[in-house]
């Protein structure tokens, strides 16, 4: 890579938010035109905090403070999604329920009832028009914003259902779950139907919990108890069909809770049971491990 090529980027660690009674479970970025940004949390305390943060604080200060409280399920709460217009919030609870929320006003709009044990797993659609969640009752449920279940497949997996997304690309029309019986799985949105591989793949030893996809939907993130974070393409074959080739993968040492693509470059940000890890998926490396108040950690993508 050229000299100009060069690139390093700083990761400060930039303060604390303190507010939930029990482990955080579920965490997302939003912003407010003229208001600034905000972060929605769910706890295993059952109810979600809406953060107002600051522009800046220093590491031994709080950097935001609890905005809105938002109580209503009576379990932990799994999982949240955000809608793309930050307008409303969908959280998956071990209640058995899912709910719409409006971040505005702070309360329940509407119950989503159908799931027969706890829901592990909920997304929005791209148009925020559809809705994709899964739990321990095996099934994948597809849902419109009315909360009226449209489709349900049974079985959807040998056991519990543990991450379910849709893909960004609104032409692949396709979503993607992965379960405790150590696979991933890609659907046909429209048919409801999966692409079955054409061989086997092994995706883990052990049960999976975490699933993200791409912005661009080209690839996927997976990881669970094995520790190791894999990122596979997803392919269009010659019959139109889809399916995965392991792609990256990358041995974190350590239970891998959540992952994310990051919008900007190609990093995964894993949260485990040891930190917050961040991986390059061109470099095959572990980038950043963050962890308690430590506070700089450089990487440059130069590739040699």
């Amino acid at each position: 890579m050229a000299e100009s090529e060069k690139k390093e980027y700083d990761m400060v660690y930039k303060g604390y938010l303190k507010g939930h009674n029990g482990w955080v479970t579920s965490m997302q970025l939003f912003a407010k035109e003229g208001q600034g940004n905000f972060l929605i949390s769910s706890s295993r305390d059952k109810n979600l905090l809406i953060w107002k943060l600051k522009p800046e604080a220093s590491e031994d200060e709080e950097l935001g403070t609890p905005f809105r409280l938002l109580r209503g399920h009576s379990h932990f709460i799994q999982e949240i999604s955000l809608s793309n217009d930050n307008l409303h919030c969908l959280t998956a609870s071990w209640d058995g329920l899912i709910k719409m929320w409006d971040v505005n006003e702070g309360k329940v709009i509407r119950n989503f009832k159908g799931h027969t044990k706890d829901v592990l797993s909920v997304s929005f659609s791209q148009d925020n028009r559809q809705i994709i969640s899964g739990g321990r009752d095996k099934t994948i449920r597809l849902w419109n914003i009315l909360g009226e279940n449209k489709y349900t497949i049974e079985s959807a997996h040998n056991d519990w259902v543990s991450s379910v997304r849709f893909s960004p690309d609104v032409k692949q029309d396709l979503f993607f779950s992965t379960g405790w019986d150590r696979k991933v799985k890609v659907w046909d949105k429209k048919k409801m139907s999966e692409f079955v591989p054409d061989a086997p793949i092994n995706f883990s030893t052990q049960h999976l919990n975490a699933l993200s996809v791409a912005p661009s939907g080209a690839f996927i993130a997976t990881g669970g108890k094995e520790g190791v974070l894999k990122i596979f393409s997803v392919v269009q074959k010659q019959d139109l069909s889809y399916g995965f080739e392991l792609a990256r993968e990358c041995g974190l040492g350590s239970i891998i809770h959540c992952a994310a693509f990051s919008p900007r470059f190609f990093w995964v940000a894993c949260g485990c049971d040891n930190g917050i890890k961040v991986s390059s998926l061109i470099l095959l490396l572990l980038v950043v491990r963050l962890q308690g108040k430590e506070t700089l950690w450089r990487y440059s993508n130069e590739i040699s």
